[in-house]
């Protein structure tokens, strides 16, 4: 059993099958690469010569002096070079993870078997998806670059050295080689799982394009968030729908908000999923987690199963696999419900080798590639399907939905504590097969979008982000999802009713029957609409025609916009104080701190309010309730309905711009407030003295005093300034009930 240690703490495991030999490709990354066996003999590299020494590491054995004389130490035990292979042996290297080649059918057996797996197989059988490998998309592959002339990535038409599938690549690191040509073979690895084009060992994608972002050098990686900014200045031009990072750091156990979550959160709004292994740390910590790159809510994280029987599986750092069989997690993979999205094959897996080889790999490096190479095919599938691309959230969401459940610890046969949990391994011919369930559906990005659906019946989501959905015509399911989103209806040939509070099914009226969740804000039509807010504070807009608006509770900001509007508050719980001449914020005391502008009339809610109106042509109702209503300028019409009601009048007084109708008035509930300032005679605060009042068929003064007219055949209110009639009364109201039982008890100054 081959066992490999990576700087990350983990041990990768190969079978040994005839003919095995080590492909070290690695210059300079350490010195000492140490082999444990019954004879514990060490291999030395330095100045590109293999030295082969005693177990005290000092004691030379042998020269080696090429990297074939290497191989040949392990495969020819009659070299001298190493008198015995036991098959019990660890081979330790504290750097990235190496490749194993191993040779015979095995390595044939482990890729078809992941294709298996996984359903790729079954997708490439199907003639409706004939022809789809991702072509037209691009995957950037952020690791240690890439074999430029690799078979695995296309032919090399133009004799340039660099397989003709590579469209791009930057050196990141301080090599200062200016090129991406892999020295590690971790990046060409990865890449080939993703989009290898080779017949015999296809990537998932074996059409798209790759686009080689070198931030791996012989030491270190510090370029990762020059490599993601790169791209977020350059995909769009690339056509990059994927980006894989097979690295990791420290074990985190929740989100985890880094220095790169800035630009990985852009990528994601951007449109470009960033794929990242889980990492390979279970063993060690044995509780759900992920690398901490992986545990960024922006990016897709991938744990890792095995593809196939491999029999016991040890790992140098203690974690042991007594058995292995497909779809079982691997006792290195890190786990969690809430931090890993999805599984993918990670042991063991064929990978193209630098220097133009094969070899045989594991870990959850190998796992994200594939659900990278799964982004560039199913971004293919869904431009055919649906004429646009999937979103990140409907991507993870139908590849999750797709796949196959698996329990940890239902099979597994290790000595690892397992969850018990559920997960899922990814299923490429379901997921695909899904896609066409999103025909009609309209998704949005992470971003704030504007989405309009069609005349037919649409279900669209906006996910995150502050996104404007209009769903046209139809019977549409409409989500705002996260953020604070807009459903409009400006396109509506018709009024619409709509209800945020509502989220079952409502008939718009004028847009068909919708369902509607998740959304903040509306804007209605150009038509005569009813929009209601919810809980939530909310913007509403209500456009051109007559509408009503009813904002709900919380602090809202409210636009009649064009048109003769109504702003209602009969839904607040308690009574309101609201004034339609203040456009700024306002304490309405039962609804919320609300804004609001351009409305005419004013409903009132069921309880005790303080009603005014602007200097516009108001209508205000009281609704139940004790309510003050004061029309305040213009040709008002007042309504207190059930309840003891006041109506105020302390505004300069005109028959003709400044006259309101009251039409329910009651001598035994309700009263009229008269400022004294503007009824200059009416000196005294309290009850109307009863010699300034009068009531007649002609509603005439007829005494020096008689200040107050009420006309018992029209129902008008007049204030006579000169009490006899000589000058001419100014009408101020009309009680179009006409109550016959008005006296000067109805009055107050004030």
């Amino acid at each position: 059993m081959w066992k490999v240690k990576n700087n990350f703490g983990f041990e990768e495991s190969e079978s040994v099958a005839n003919n095995i030999f080590l492909n070290e490709y690695y210059n300079n990354i350490h010195n000492v690469y140490e082999l444990q066996s019954q004879q514990s003999t060490y291999i030395n590299k330095s100045d590109n010569a293999y030295i082969l020494y005693d177990s005290d590491k000092t004691t030379k054995i042998s020269d080696i002096l090429s990297i074939a004389q290497a191989k040949l130490c392990f495969m020819d035990t009659s070299s001298g070079c190493y008198k015995e292979i036991d098959s019990n042996y660890d081979f330790q290297i504290d750097a990235i993870e190496k490749t194993i080649t191993i040779a015979g059918d095995e390595i044939e057996t482990t890729i078809v078997q992941s294709y298996d797996i996984i359903g790729l197989n079954d997708l490439r059988n199907d003639p409706e998806f004939a022809g789809m490998d991702g072509s037209g998309f691009a995957i950037a592959i952020i690791d240690s670059g890439i074999d430029l002339d690799h078979s695995f990535f296309g032919p090399d038409e133009n004799n340039d050295g660099i397989s003709d599938r590579i469209v791009y690549g930057y050196d990141f690191t301080d090599e200062g080689d200016n090129t991406v040509n892999d020295e590690r073979g971790h990046g060409t690895a990865i890449s080939s799982v993703a989009a290898s084009s080779d017949l015999q060992y296809p990537g998932v994608a074996s059409g798209a394009d790759i686009v080689a972002l070198q931030i791996l050098g012989t030491t270190s990686y510090i370029h990762l968030e020059e490599a993601l900014q790169w791209l977020i200045e350059n995909a769009t031009e690339y056509n990059i729908v994927a980006a894989n990072i097979s690295l990791g750091g420290a074990f985190v156990k929740e989100d985890y908000i880094s220095y790169l979550s800035d630009e990985l959160a852009t990528l994601k709004n951007m449109g470009v999923m960033v794929v990242v292994s889980a990492g390979n740390d279970y063993y060690s910590y044995q509780e759900e987690g992920v690398s901490d790159y992986a545990a960024d809510p922006s990016v897709i994280s991938v744990g890792a199963v095995y593809n196939g029987d491999f029999g016991p599986v040890s790992y140098q750092n203690g974690g042991v696999d007594y058995t292995t069989d497909a779809y079982r997690i691997t006792s290195f993979s890190n786990r969690s419900e809430t931090l890993v999205d999805i599984f993918a094959p990670g042991a063991f897996i064929t990978v193209a080798n630098i220097n133009g080889g094969i070899g045989n790999f594991a870990g959850t490096s190998l796992s994200a590639p594939f659900i990278t190479g799964l982004v560039a095919l199913a971004q293919e599938i869904a431009m055919r399907d649906l004429g646009r691309l999937l979103t990140q959230e409907e991507f993870v969401s139908l590849m999750v939905s797709t796949g196959t459940s698996i329990i940890d610890g239902d099979d597994e046969d290790d000595n690892v504590i397992n969850t018990g949990k559920t997960y899922e391994v990814v299923n490429v011919y379901e997921f695909a097969k899904a896609i066409k369930s999103l025909i009609g559906n309209i998704n949005g990005t992470s971003g704030d979008d504007i989405i309009n659906g069609t005349s037919g019946d649409d279900i669209i989501n906006g996910y995150a982000g502050n996104d404007t959905i209009d769903g046209g015509l139809g019977n549409d399911l409409l989500i705002g999802g996260d953020g604070i989103d807009t459903i409009s209806y400006v396109t509506s040939s018709q009024a619409v009713s709509i209800d945020l509070s509502l989220t079952n099914s409502q008939d718009t009226l004028g847009a068909g029957i919708d369902t509607i969740t998740d959304f903040e804000n509306i804007t209605g039509s150009n038509y005569d609409d009813t929009l209601k807010g919810n809980n939530l504070g909310n913007i509403i807009i209500g456009g051109l025609g007559n509408d009503i608006i009813t904002g709900g509770l919380a602090d809202d900001t409210l636009n009649g916009g064009d048109g003769i509007d109504t702003v209602s508050y009969q839904s607040s719980t308690t009574g309101v104080t609201v004034n339609l001449a203040t456009i700024t914020a306002q304490n309405t005391v039962g609804a919320g701190t609300d804004t609001i502008s351009n409305f005419e009339n004013l409903v009132g809610s069921d309880y005790n309010d303080t009603l005014t109106g602007n200097s516009l042509n108001n209508i205000l109702e009281g609704g139940l309730g004790n309510d003050i209503i004061n029309g305040g300028i213009g040709i008002d019409t007042l309504s207190g309905e059930v309840g003891s009601d006041i109506f105020i009048f302390n505004t300069a007084l005109s028959s003709s711009t400044n006259m309101d109708t009251i039409l329910d008035f009651s001598h035994t509930y309700d009263t009229i407030k008269l400022e004294n300032s503007i009824f200059k005679k009416l000196i005294i605060s309290g009850t109307l003295n009863s010699m300034y009042f009068r009531a007649n068929s002609t509603g005439a003064a007829i005494d020096y005093n008689d200040y107050i007219l009420y006309n018992t055949t029209t129902g008008d209110l007049s204030y006579d300034a000169d009490g006899s009639g000589r000058g001419a009364a100014i009408v101020f109201a009309t009680l179009s009930n006409i109550p016959t039982d008005l006296t000067y008890n109805d009055f107050v100054v004030i």
